[in-house]
């Protein structure tokens, strides 16, 4: 389905990062999430060519999940679902489900519940699968709030977790005497520690 309100908002967008994007030859692409077909949005100069789906605004991990998600025929509306910091394609899609739970610490319009990942205010075995898409780099505590994904998790039931890893091979946690900006230069904004293929 085509949402006018969307593509204005991300072709204006995107125009004023990179006008030149519009005169560079690009290929037509597939949103998993939301079915569009045809040119996508870059986001600012320089950056990522076809980073937004003009028609839902998802970005290539959010298309990553919902590719995830097609190719193990996972049917979101029959689960008990907690999705930690939801982004917007897939919130908009199951925010009405009754048994979905868009979960964020933060004030932000994405999300119909508070929610702490290293402290589940919900009971053991609440939910058939529990999602965190690049939320663990900013988790200081990320072995309790995989612990905590585990525990509401029913007997049986399904976890994603994402990060981003850059092909390290070993997870690196900065000393706790570094600063948070000295931090940051190293992990990223807002990133806690540079996960590496050691997660699993």
């Amino acid at each position: 389905m085509l949402n006018l309100r969307i593509q204005v908002e991300e072709w204006v967008r995107g125009t004023l990062r990179d006008p030149g994007q519009h005169f560079r030859p690009r290929l037509d692409r597939s949103c998993p999430c939301c079915g569009y077909h045809g040119k996508f949005v870059t986001a600012k100069r320089g950056g990522t060519p076809d980073f937004r789906c003009p028609n839902c605004s998802s970005r290539p991990r959010d298309r990553q999940i919902a590719l995830i998600l097609d190719r193990r025929k996972i049917d979101l509306d029959s689960f008990r679902f907690l999705h930690i910091a939801p982004e917007w394609p897939l919130f908009r899609k199951l925010r009405h489900n009754p048994n979905y739970i868009g979960g964020d610490i933060i004030a932000r319009r994405n999300k119909n519940a508070v929610v702490d990942i290293t402290k589940i205010d919900f009971p053991d075995a609440s939910f058939d699968f529990v999602m965190a898409n690049h939320v663990l780099e900013h988790v200081p505590e990320d072995r309790k709030a995989m612990a905590e994904a585990f525990r509401v998790l029913v007997p049986g039931g399904q976890a994603i977790f994402t990060v981003p890893i850059n092909g390290r091979s070993e997870t690196g946690e900065p000393p706790e005497s570094m600063s948070k900006v000295e931090v940051e230069k190293i992990c990223g904004w807002d990133h806690v520690r540079l996960y590496g293929l050691d997660l699993e």
